[in-house]
């Protein structure tokens, strides 16, 4: 009841009137830094943000940020939405790739972590888990890195026609049954609207429910286990520790692998 309470007031009342929803602040944080988000959870499906600020340089004072966002205010200033986008200001996407794209995707993803192995020589799982300090990248590697995110940037602004790429709005079945599109014959990858910050899923923050319901059932099986409340209670708060910890750390070395950036840049 306390834990039902606790997501309703911060849901209804302090997310609306008080402050602002982690995912959206996130978006917010992305976007005055100038990095946008491309994330796949599946093989063929992920989520697009799109954090490109209108302003020329991300890496000046707090003044002039205090302008740009004056300016923004004002609407002295471009969208932020996606150029060819319907909704000029959406800048959260849920996205489905063609098997082309991801192939090609795939093809340069393998040269930039051949270049790596290369360079570190190759590390099982827990060497990439626990290790701390590794050699610089070599210049194959950042030119590999800034091809992927050549490739990224053209996909996304449509600089070339070899992916093209279709906005839609979602269906009915697409927005509550999570039915995906039809993709076999389609050439054009799909981009839908994500209006609802469903990013999230991606996240530790988007499991709170499934942690919910790991905290109860360990509580009940530990009181069932022990007959002693105020132990299961001790037992559970040991275990959501732990696995908070463990999803820091692997959550920090699969960033690390995938976007080949130095793991003591994670913070």
């Amino acid at each position: 009841l306390i834990v039902y309470g606790e997501i309703t007031w911060k849901w209804a009342i302090q997310d609306r009137y008080f402050t602002e929803p982690p995912t959206h602040a996130f978006v917010d944080l992305a976007t005055m830094a100038k990095t946008s988000v491309f994330i796949l959870d599946e093989k063929y499906h992920g989520y697009y943000l799109h954090c490109r600020s209108q302003h020329e340089y991300a890496d000046v004072s707090m003044l002039e940020i205090s302008r740009q966002l004056q300016q923004e205010q004002q609407g002295l200033t471009t969208d932020r939405g996606l150029p060819g986008c319907p909704s000029k200001s959406l800048q959260t996407f849920e996205i489905y790739v063609t098997g082309e794209w991801k192939r090609q995707y795939n093809h340069i993803f393998r040269s930039m972590m051949t270049e790596e192995l290369a360079g570190t020589g190759e590390l099982d799982f827990f060497s990439k888990l626990f290790r701390r300090k590794g050699k610089p990248s070599s210049e194959r590697l950042v030119k590999a890195s800034r091809k992927l995110n050549a490739f990224l940037r053209g996909f996304v602004d449509q600089d070339t026609s070899n992916f093209p790429v279709s906005h839609r709005e979602q269906t009915f079945l697409h927005r509550f049954l999570h039915t995906p599109p039809e993709m076999l014959n389609n050439k054009d990858s799909i981009f839908f609207p994500d209006t609802f910050y469903n990013y999230d899923k991606v996240l530790f923050y988007g499991e709170t429910w499934n942690l919910i319901l790991f905290n109860l059932l360990c509580v009940t099986t530990f009181d069932l286990w022990w007959d002693n409340t105020m132990l299961a209670i001790f037992a559970t708060f040991l275990f959501d520790k732990f696995f908070v910890i463990m999803r820091t750390i692997t959550g920090n070395a699969n960033l690390s692998n995938k976007t080949l950036v130095d793991d003591r840049f994670m913070i």
